[in-house]
């Protein structure tokens, strides 16, 4: 009966111990400075793509203001 408890510990870190963090990070399509934004003369536009599944992280990001 000692087993019972050693092997429910074991079986229980199981799942943890075999999940990988996973880190999505976007894909950089487009890059381009345009001229005509109403907030300044020009601007640099940006377009990504990710794909992101269930479970996996997305990188910590800062925006400058």
């Amino acid at each position: 009966m000692r087993c019972l408890p050693i092997a429910a510990c074991v079986l229980a870190s199981l799942p943890v111990a075999a999940q990988t963090e996973r880190l999505s990070r976007p894909e950089l399509v487009l890059k381009t400075v345009v001229s005509g934004m109403p907030t300044g003369s020009q601007q640099e536009i940006r377009v990504m793509t990710a794909m992101i599944k269930p479970g996996d992280r997305t990188p910590l990001s800062t925006v400058s203001r």
